[in-house]
């Protein structure tokens, strides 16, 4: 009985102490973004804070999407390509099927697939962009126990 109380406070030691450092990781975080984007009262509105200490200015005062950006946006279709691993990758194409450069888009963190719409469709090259696993219309990432980054991702794009 001894051995097993003992074992239980190990347990317990090792569950706090776990606990105590993802605290920790937290503090550090919020520390650093105090430093890099501290926050004002609220903004003018008297809404939640903005999460910068100064808006940026845009002249005029952006009031909504561009149209001509909207019409493209419009006219893109969305196709979605299901992986052996049963997962699914959103992605678009344009420009011609038939031309013999195909150029792959992928966004980096916190963006999507949109991000590569510009004004008028690239000249002379298939375009093909993809949301990442676990942004947009793809599929989340794998469970946080596996593995999942850069190299992963580009494994299951050339599938």
């Amino acid at each position: 009985r001894m051995g097993g109380r003992a074992c239980l406070s190990a347990r317990e030691a090792e569950k706090q102490d776990k606990e105590r450092k993802l605290q920790e990781r937290r503090a550090r975080r919020r520390d650093h973004l105090g430093r890099v984007a501290p926050l004002t009262p609220s903004h003018p509105g008297g809404g939640p804070p903005f999460p910068f200490s100064k808006p940026i200015p845009t002249t005029p005062p952006m009031l909504g999407w561009d149209s001509e950006f909207l019409g493209r946006m419009g006219g893109i279709k969305e196709e979605v390509y299901v992986l052996r691993s049963d997962r699914s990758i959103c992605y678009f194409r344009e420009g011609p099927e038939s031309s013999s450069r195909v150029v792959v888009f992928i966004h980096g963190s916190a963006q999507s697939k949109w991000l590569w719409v510009r004004s008028a469709p690239p000249q002379g090259v298939h375009m093909v962009a993809v949301d990442r696993m676990g942004f947009g219309g793809s599929a989340k990432e794998p469970p946080s126990d596996e593995q999942y980054g850069w190299r992963e991702g580009a494994d299951e794009l050339v599938e």
